[in-house]
C-alpha cells in the first residue's frame, strides 16, 4: 500500500514537472518526465507521452509505442486518450485498423462527455479525421496555425476544418481548401478525401474533376473508407472515367469491410442482382442486413423489396 502511494505521488510529481517543461517548450525533458509518470501509473502522463510519441515532439516518432501509452491512459479513464485511440483504430495509426474498436472507444469517450466524440456518438466516425484532439480552445488558434505552417499535416487538416466550419476562426472555404491541399499533398488520406470533395463540387475552389479524382484515388488506395466508396460510385456510373462495375464492386467491398453502411448496401445489392459480380443472393442479403442494421435506409428498402 505504501509502495502504491509512493508510485502515485511520484507519478503526479513527474507529470506536473513535465507539464511545466512542456509549456516552456523543453519537449525532450518533458517527454522523459511524462514517461516516468506513465511508468508510475499516471494516466495523464501516459496520455501526454502517447501524443508526443505520435507527433515526434521532443522524442523519436513511434506510433506503436504511442498506441500502447494511449491505451494505458484510456484504460485508466483518460477521456482524451479514449477519443484519440478511437481515431487511431479508425485510421490504422500504430494499430491494425479496426472499425469495431474505433467505434467502441469513441462511444466510451462520448459517454464521458468528450465534445468531439459526442458528435460521433451514432458511430458516424468516418470523416472525422485524425487531428488527434487539437482543440483550439485548449491549444489556441495561434499554436495550431504555427504547427500547420511548420508542416504538421494533422494541424494543417485541423486548421482547414476550422476555417471550413468557422470554428474559432473566420469561415473561409478558400483558406480551408489551401490547408486541406497542404495536408493532402503530404499524404494524409482524410485531407485527400476532403479536397477531392471540394474540387468535385467547386466548394470554395474552382471545380476540377480530373484533379479531384487523383486525390480520391490516392485516399482510396490508402484504405480511406469513404474514398473507397466514392471511387466505387464514380466507376459504377462512369463519372470522369470509363464505367467498370466489376472494379466498382471491388471498391464497394473494401469499404464495406471497413463497416461503411452505404458501401455495404451497394455491394449487397450488386451481389444479390449479380451486377458486375457473380450472383450470390445469400452474401448479398447478408451485406444488406448489415447496412440496414446500421440505419441505411436504402438497404432497408432493398430488404423489403426482396
Amino acid at each position: 500500500q505504501e509502495t502504491s502511494k509512493e508510485m502515485k505521488a511520484q507519478g503526479r510529481s513527474s507529470y506536473n514537472r513535465g507539464l511545466r517543461l512542456w509549456r516552456s517548450k523543453r519537449f525532450a525533458e518533458a517527454a522523459q518526465l511524462f514517461r516516468s509518470a506513465a511508468l508510475n501509473g499516471h494516466a495523464k502522463g501516459a496520455y501526454a507521452l502517447g501524443v508526443m510519441l505520435l507527433n515526434g515532439e521532443g522524442i523519436k516518432k513511434d506510433e506503436l509505442s504511442a498506441a500502447q501509452f494511449l491505451l494505458q491512459a484510456a484504460q485508466a479513464g483518460e477521456t482524451k486518450a479514449m477519443y484519440n485511440l478511437g481515431l487511431m483504430y479508425q485510421h490504422g495509426i500504430g494499430v491494425r485498423r479496426d472499425a469495431e474498436k474505433a467505434s467502441s472507444w469513441t462511444l466510451m469517450a462520448a459517454d464521458e462527455g468528450h465534445r468531439k466524440a459526442l458528435r460521433s456518438k451514432h458511430v458516424k466516425i468516418f470523416g472525422s479525421g485524425p487531428w488527434l484532439d487539437y482543440d483550439p480552445q485548449e491549444m489556441g488558434v495561434e499554436r495550431i496555425t504555427k504547427e500547420a505552417e511548420a508542416g504538421n499535416f494533422h494541424a494543417q487538416f485541423k486548421l482547414g476544418t476550422m476555417h471550413y466550419e468557422g470554428d474559432q476562426v473566420k469561415l473561409d472555404k478558400a483558406l480551408a481548401a489551401y490547408w486541406f491541399m497542404q495536408a493532402a499533398q503530404a499524404g494524409l488520406d482524410e485531407a485527400q478525401y476532403q479536397i477531392s470533395r471540394m474540387l468535385f463540387q467547386g466548394d470554395g475552389v474552382e471545380a476540377d474533376a480530373a484533379y479531384a479524382l487523383r486525390f480520391l484515388q490516392a485516399a482510396a488506395e490508402k484504405g480511406h473508407p469513404e474514398s473507397m466508396h466514392n471511387l466505387g460510385v464514380k466507376l459504377y456510373f462512369g463519372e470522369g472515367m470509363d464505367s467498370d462495375r466489376r472494379a466498382a464492386a471491388s471498391w464497394f467491398l473494401k469499404a464495406a469491410e471497413q463497416d461503411l453502411p452505404a458501401a455495404q448496401n451497394n455491394i449487397g445489392w450488386m451481389l444479390y442482382c449479380g451486377e458486375g459480380v457473380p450472383m450470390n443472393t445469400q452474401a448479398g442479403v447478408s451485406w444488406l442486413e448489415k447496412a440496414a442494421d446500421r440505419g441505411n435506409e436504402e438497404a432497408q428498402y432493398h430488404l423489403l423489396a426482396i
